[in-house]
């Protein structure tokens, strides 16, 4: 949802002849985004009794990270 949030917000009115403006939206969702996740995990953790908090930020590491890396290798094949 937060990377969602991010792009709408980055490429609502998007207008090519103003990259600086794109980087500024860029940077401000980013920011925008970080705050949200950290309040939805302070959210989690007021509300749910119980819960393991190494677990939920390794399974959120683990969200963020392993596409990342699988795209990355998928990427470094070259087609013959």
């Amino acid at each position: 949802m937060a990377n969602a949030l991010l792009a709408a917000w980055v490429f609502r009115g998007y207008r090519a002849q103003q990259p600086e403006r794109l980087v500024l939206r860029f940077y401000s969702a980013e920011t925008v985004k970080i705050v949200f996740v950290l309040g939805a995990f302070g959210v989690a953790y007021a509300v749910l009794d119980g819960l393991n908090v190494p677990a939920l930020l390794g399974a959120y590491f683990m969200v963020q990270v392993i596409p990342t890396l699988i795209a990355a290798q998928l990427g470094n094949r070259t087609t013959k």
